[in-house]
């Protein structure tokens, strides 16, 4: 019985010790000051790939997606802050034969997706899609979120209320920028940020027990 005990936990320290590294490309947003997070395991494995900032009074991500070619565009409120969205598209360009071609693409409400374990896009209070006009008055919240992740990952953060847009578009270059629409924050006006990206690579380490 010790010995398919002791087996038994050999088994599972190897597996959580395991790693599979791989090399991955994907599109880099750049923001002096920015935080940037991977996909899975709390932000903690995969391409740096979402970009984090402040933003006056709130906070904001983004990332670009190969495929589909989807922009992912979030908007977090702290309590007692509001924010309303003046566009319902943000622009992005390119630089094709030496010219700068931008192109408009609309915005489109998103569900939180609660399958990807990172903070950034999992730590909201609530998930507003559904119960609340985008475009609308935004509300802000603030609350302490557990991480009950087994074992593995334990502990808390804050989380604000996140609202979260998608964008998708034809990609017609591996380069370009993405911009935030406009928006009133506290009743001040403030034209989106500007976000270069561009293809990159990297050789991610990824566990096998995440």
């Amino acid at each position: 019985m010790r010995a398919v005990r002791l087996i038994t936990t050999l088994t599972s320290l190897a597996l959580l010790s395991a790693c599979i590294p791989m090399v991955e490309s994907y599109y880099r947003l750049d923001r002096e000051g920015s935080k940037y997070f991977g996909e899975i395991c709390v932000s903690t494995v995969g391409t740096p790939s979402i970009i984090y900032f402040p933003f006056e009074e709130i906070f904001l991500f983004a990332s670009v997606d190969q495929k589909p070619h989807l922009a992912e565009l979030g908007i977090q409120v702290p309590l007692g802050h509001v924010v309303q969205v003046l566009d319902k598209s943000i622009t992005i360009a390119y630089e094709l034969n030496g010219q700068i071609e931008s192109v408009p693409v609309p915005l489109q409400p998103a569900r939180l997706p609660r399958d990807k374990y990172n903070p950034v896009r999992d730590s909201a209070p609530t998930d507003p899609y559904g119960k609340e006009d985008y475009f609308g008055v935004l509300t802000g919240d603030t609350a302490t979120i557990k991480w009950p992740f087994l074992f593995v990952f334990e502990g808390e953060s804050v989380g604000h209320k996140t609202y979260l847009f998608h964008a998708e578009f034809q990609r017609r270059s591996e380069a370009g920028s993405i911009t935030f629409p406009t928006m009133r924050i506290d009743g001040r006006l403030f034209p989106g940020p500007r976000l270069p990206f561009k293809k990159d690579t990297r050789v991610s380490i990824y566990p096998l027990n995440c």
